[in-house]
């Protein structure tokens, strides 16, 4: 008999499908609080500027050495815009290790996330 057919087959199969979507949505959310979590961090090349961004691209820190002030505002302006682009792809790189980790490579999730992130990453 099929489940269109056997009443108790057909409310198993819908108690199985809602233990499988909750269990989805308890990954989602304990993955987007790890994201949450993430933080992404780059130097200039010779260390006078030091950033902290988290998995949105949001400065959470900023570090100027003396030698970045004497670099101009023009410079310095364009060296700490670079080394936020920097830290902000090695945050998208971290965060997209959590979504692979819980939901695996090939999953909508983290493709949909990498989608996203490399719009912000550009």
């Amino acid at each position: 008999m099929t489940a269109f057919h056997d009443p108790d087959a057909a409310l198993a199969k819908i108690e199985r499908d809602i233990e499988m979507a909750q269990e989805r949505a308890a990954r989602a959310v304990r993955t987007r609080r790890e994201i949450e979590q993430v933080r992404g961090t780059a130097s200039s090349r010779r260390g006078e500027v030091t950033v902290q961004v988290d998995a949105t691209g949001v400065l959470t820190s900023l570090r100027l050495t003396d030698d970045a002030l004497d670099l101009g505002p023009d410079r310095l302006a364009e060296l700490v815009q670079d080394t936020v682009r920097a830290a902000s792809r090695d945050a998208a790189q971290r965060a997209l290790q959590v979504a692979d980790a819980e939901f695996g490579e090939g999953s909508q999730y983290t493709a949909h996330l990498r989608a996203e992130l490399e719009g912000r990453t550009r």
